[in-house]
């Protein structure tokens, strides 16, 4: 959230954005389009390198007090959480909303709000959902293996990929350094052409792609799939068997 909240306020507030010819004014997205992927990814990554089980399920005492002893299952206490969730996550989207607006956004605020909505949406999704699968594998060993197979099949193509892309960045950032912020935008930019990149970045292209269209037709094209994430990583977390009670309480 750090990260993401320097970037945006560096490339959006501090930093001039372009003017097309007709005098309206538009967000330089090239340089904040590109960042917000990268931070999109980094806070994807965090989720699976960083031991979150305990803090990704917490429940307020009261909750644990009321919904624990109730005849809920465990598919509904996970929905519960990701009903609750939407609270903040709305409070958030109308926030960074209001924020947008001063960087020239060309959508009308409902759009943006969707998009942003969509945004935090699938971010809260993946850390609850990669919290989940370690967790099952720490309980359940082989059989937990066995269950998130496609999980970690995907996850190990992305490793595989994020390796080649840093093997290709890194004689070219020996050669030439790391100076400015603007060189390093420049190697990312030209590091995303790169198949391995593309698969990488697959994921976080389409949650930041909403934000970042300038007409209504470019949105539609970008939310649906945007949405579509979102939907199959609810599933994917509702689906989840894990025996998270334990955690929650602690």
């Amino acid at each position: 959230a750090l990260l993401l909240g320097i970037g945006y306020f560096w490339f959006v507030l501090f930093r001039p954005g372009a003017t097309p010819s007709d005098g309206t004014p538009r967000l330089a997205t090239s340089g904040v389009e590109t960042t917000a992927m990268i931070l999109a990814l980094v806070v994807m990554l965090g989720a699976w390198a960083f031991k979150t089980e305990r803090t990704a399920l917490a429940f307020l005492p009261a909750e644990v007090h009321f919904l624990f002893p109730g005849p809920l299952t465990r598919r509904g206490l996970v929905g519960y959480k990701l009903f609750r969730s939407q609270i903040v996550i709305l409070i958030n989207a109308l926030i960074w909303t209001f924020f947008l607006r001063r960087g020239g956004a060309t959508l009308e605020w409902p759009l943006r709000l969707i998009a942003t909505w969509s945004f935090f949406s699938n971010l809260s999704l993946h850390r609850l959902g990669a919290a989940l699968v370690r967790t099952s594998l720490v309980e359940h060993g082989r059989v937990g293996v066995r269950k998130n197979l496609p999980v970690i099949a995907v996850g190990s193509v992305v490793i595989v990929a994020l390796g080649l892309v840093f093997a290709q960045l890194l004689p070219e950032i020996r050669a030439t350094g790391l100076e400015n912020g603007r060189q390093v935008l420049r190697l990312l930019r030209e590091a995303q052409s790169t198949r391995a990149a593309a698969v990488v970045l697959f994921l976080p292209r389409l949650v930041v792609a909403p934000m970042f269209s300038h007409s209504v037709r470019d949105w539609l094209f970008a939310i649906g799939p945007a949405v579509g994430v979102a939907v199959l990583q609810a599933v994917w977390v509702i689906r989840s068997d894990v025996a998270f009670e334990d955690a929650a309480v602690t």
